[in-house]
């Protein structure tokens, strides 16, 4: 996960069998409101998606 400047904050690394996952990410974690990007990545498929922190 990156913030709008492209830091990287956080990693979250491993494999999983198909199918639905979730990944809770705390506030602590972030650096604050804003915009923030994640990636995935599989075998034969990458995609990045973007989220936004509130108050």
């Amino acid at each position: 996960m990156t913030d709008i400047t492209g830091k990287a904050v956080k990693l979250y690394d491993g494999f999983y069998d198909a199918g639905y996952h979730e990944i809770k990410v705390k506030a602590e974690e972030l650096r604050g409101y804003g915009m923030y990007f994640y990636g995935l990545r599989t075998a034969d498929y990458i995609d990045t998606r973007q989220m936004i922190y509130l108050e």
